[in-house]
């Protein structure tokens, strides 16, 4: 479930990206939606890890 949320919120991010007509010095914000997206991976591999 974390993984398809993560996979959610890095599609959202580019299609932000691509559909948003902002100045590159002001996109900085959609980075953090690709930094928790990077986090519940992480999350994600730490608990099949810990299941283990």
């Amino acid at each position: 479930m974390t993984v398809i949320s993560s996979f959610r919120l890095l599609a959202l991010n580019q299609a932000l990206l691509v559909f948003s007509s902002m100045p590159a010095e002001e996109r900085s914000w959609l980075y953090l939606l690709r930094l928790f997206a990077f986090a519940l991976i992480l999350f994600a591999i730490g608990l099949t890890n810990r299941q283990r």
